[in-house]
């Protein structure tokens, strides 16, 4: 047994999965291309670290999502840009590992900061059953009033270690797979943390610490 746990975005898929939907969405004029330019400015904040993933979540939901309806944003169209697009946005490397985790019955579970109504699809698809990512808040009418809760690193680490006292897992039989520093606290509650790509302040703690290192094939 043991605990298999696996950042979703720049981990498990070479991309950012938030990102790729906004432009997905700009594609099939859900979105306005006016919004591109608060949007890449926002991305190069995320970059340089000035904006946490969290931040940066709450700074596009209250710039694109607020106010609009769910089903419009997210509904049928969630799983038309999975079809045409997860399996080319797959890490095949780390799905690799997850494939074995499960193949050994290891516990997988699969974290993300991106929504939901994303996560959960591609959990399904990964044949995952424990996820966990950001929810947001809808009103009677069907609209997106606000975040509930935004995973970032201590969340993460936090519903980690709930589910692995659950299911009776020790530190040592958990493993995390991520690319980013801010998935600090997350990666030291593991036995076995693996950095994934990692950015450069991953790199430099993985190193100082000894941690395994995956690089993108």
């Amino acid at each position: 047994m043991g605990l298999s746990v696996f950042d979703l975005d720049n981990t498990l898929l070479t991309v950012n999965s938030c990102f790729k939907y906004y432009f997905f969405l700009l594609k099939k004029k859900t979105l306005s291309n006016l919004t591109l330019l608060k949007t890449l400015r926002y991305f190069l904040k995320f970059s340089s670290f000035d904006y946490s993933p969290a931040l940066l979540h709450e700074k596009a939901f209250t710039s694109f999502l607020k106010g609009k309806q769910e089903r419009e944003i997210f509904g049928s169209k969630v799983n038309e840009f999975l079809d045409k697009y997860l399996e080319q946005y797959l890490n095949q490397q780390v799905v690799s590992h997850l494939k074995k985790a499960l193949d050994n019955k290891r516990h997988v579970l699969l974290l993300s900061n991106s929504p939901k109504q994303i996560v959960e699809p591609i959990a399904s698809r990964l044949n995952v059953m424990h996820y966990k990512a950001t929810t947001y808040q809808v009103d009677a009418c069907g609209r997106l009033i606000k975040i509930l809760n935004a995973m970032d690193g201590k969340d993460k680490a936090q519903y980690t270690l709930i589910l692995a006292n659950k299911l009776n897992i020790q530190k040592k039989e958990i493993e995390v797979f991520s690319d980013s520093i801010w998935d600090r606290p997350l990666l030291e509650i593991a036995g076995n943390p693996i950095a994934v790509t990692p950015d450069k302040k991953l790199l430099a703690l993985a190193k100082a610490n000894s941690w395994k290192i995956l690089w993108n094939k």
